[in-house]
């Protein structure tokens, strides 16, 4: 729950965790590829991110979940008045004494207060109506590995609130770092520019910028050699005036800082103009 408190909703005895388990598959991480978690890396469909928790880092984000196996007695069924609290749905799969537990975010939006179809009668359409239940689209989210002590997962943002913990393998810009950030007078900020459409990759970015000290924006010469270099590369579309990056929208600022990173190359080959997802070095 929201709370952080649990709820059963299938027990070993209840019919529907066969359905459930069907739907609701642990991944074969064996055959993707795995990666360690880098927030500005592209994932491909095949691979998947994880992070090797140490004992304590376990105890603090996942023992929690797996308490409901060891004694479920103590834990009440859910009940539909608990539904637009759920935030999690998870599966405990045991062997060995070994517990791997695959994990299903729920939004707000799949909470359904009332919805009404039209759908096929014995006689014909037929409307019918169903109040409070839960979208369930069965996809797994997170994936905890018992065996190799690793949480596996698409998409950082997704599992973020699963796992409080987790925020120190990911470290955004605060509100205040974004405001003294976007001060700069290297930036030409529209007054219209909302801070709060920014995403966890672009605070995060920013943070990386912050933190690196390499970027002196006082330079006049390292803004002329920004400026420059954002120019080489006129397809990405970069709002340059008077020797300041403008920002109007989320996805300007998104350029900017693909730009500051250093992110747009040359393919040394086929001579392509691309942008890196990652800034990763590699020597």
């Amino acid at each position: 729950m929201k709370d952080g408190s649990s709820a059963i909703f299938f027990g070993d005895s209840d019919s529907s965790l066969k359905t459930i388990s069907e739907m609701f598959e642990f991944p074969k991480i064996e055959d993707c590829q795995e990666r360690e978690f880098q927030i500005d890396y592209a994932l491909g469909t095949d691979e998947w991110f994880f992070i090797s928790l140490n004992e304590d880092e376990r105890k603090e984000m996942i023992d929690g979940y797996l308490l409901v196996a060891s004694s479920s007695a103590d834990y009440n069924k859910v009940t539909p008045n608990q539904y637009n609290e759920l935030l999690t749905f998870y599966l405990i799969r045991e062997k060995d004494k070994v517990r791997d537990v695959i994990f299903n975010r729920i939004f707000d939006k799949f909470y359904i207060k009332s919805k009404t179809f039209i759908g096929r009668g014995i006689s014909g359409p037929k409307i019918k109506t169903e109040t409070n239940f839960v979208e369930f689209n069965h996809s797994v989210d997170a994936f905890w590995d018992g065996v190799k002590n690793k949480l596996y997962f698409k998409k950082y943002s997704t599992i973020k609130p699963l796992f409080p913990s987790i925020d120190k393998y990911y470290r955004s810009a605060t509100k205040e770092e974004i405001e003294s950030f976007l001060e700069n007078d290297f930036f030409l900020v529209s007054a219209a520019f909302n801070k709060s459409k920014l995403g966890e990759r672009a605070l995060h970015n920013i943070a990386i910028i912050l933190d690196s000290k390499e970027i002196d924006f006082s330079d006049v010469d390292v803004r002329k050699s920004y400026i420059t270099y954002a120019n080489e590369f006129k397809a990405f579309d970069v709002s340059i005036e008077n020797g300041q990056f403008k920002v109007e929208k989320a996805r300007d600022l998104t350029k900017i800082l693909s730009v500051l990173q250093e992110r747009l190359y040359v393919a040394p080959i086929t001579k392509e103009k691309r942008v890196a997802s990652s800034t990763s070095p590699i020597g």
